[in-house]
């Protein structure tokens, strides 16, 4: 690798940096004039990540497997 090739590697990360930096805060910004048309979704993270039973089991009903 040359120098030259180095030096415009580093332009390249440099700027596509900061392009990215300039993405995001274009986003951003639409993003908070926009907000007050966007719906609140109203979830929670950790109570979704919870497993969900489907089926209650109940033990009482259960046939006995004593064959005496």
């Amino acid at each position: 690798m040359t120098v030259e090739s180095a030096a415009t590697f580093l332009v390249c990360v440099i700027l596509l940096g900061c392009g990215f930096i300039v993405l995001v805060g274009i986003i951003l910004l639409i993003n908070n004039m926009l907000h007050r048309y966007w719906k609140d979704l109203n979830w929670n993270l950790p109570e979704s990540m919870q497993s969900v039973r489907y089926v209650e089991v109940d033990k009482t009903q259960e046939p006995s497997l004593d064959h005496k």
